[in-house]
């Protein structure tokens, strides 16, 4: 194990918000040397998921494809039930997503319970905002000089 990767760990177990930094120093090691260890997986499982927690969404899928050259996912539980709770987000299958983060190890289970909040948020900002277009359109057609009283 190498000594950026016990920190990653480390940082890891103390939820440590320093955690992106050597995170990115890992993940350019790791895709440099395409050297796995069997950590990698929960550190960027780990990873995947506080993307997702911050919300940041494109960098998570950015990070995704780029990890996709190096990991199997086959063989990668964690990273692999990051993918099903993203999945289960985009499908709004908030029930999948709950049942999904039992899956992850005691130390991702903070950092999974803020990313599934913030997806679950999202899905009903969304939500909100297509009603709130729908509102505007339909005021927009009833305001329309066709739909006026004047040309009844």
């Amino acid at each position: 194990m190498t000594s950026l990767e016990s920190e990653c760990l480390s940082l890891i177990e103390q939820n440590n918000e320093e955690f992106s930094y050597s995170l990115q120093k890992y993940k350019l090691h790791t895709l440099a040397t395409k050297e796995i260890s069997s950590q990698s997986d929960s550190i960027f499982g780990y990873f995947l998921l506080y993307l997702l927690a911050k919300g940041q969404t494109k960098r998570y899928s950015l990070n995704r494809l780029e990890l996709s050259d190096v990991i199997d996912i086959n063989k990668s539980e964690c990273i692999k039930t990051v993918d099903h709770i993203w999945r289960c987000s985009i499908l709004g299958d908030i029930p999948q997503m709950k049942h999904a983060l039992d899956a992850l190890p005691k130390t991702h289970l903070k950092i999974g319970l803020a990313a599934c909040e913030f997806l679950q948020e999202r899905k009903g900002r969304w939500k909100s905002a297509r009603e709130e277009g729908r509102k505007v359109r339909f005021n927009k057609l009833l305001k329309h000089p066709i739909c006026s009283s004047e040309y009844k």
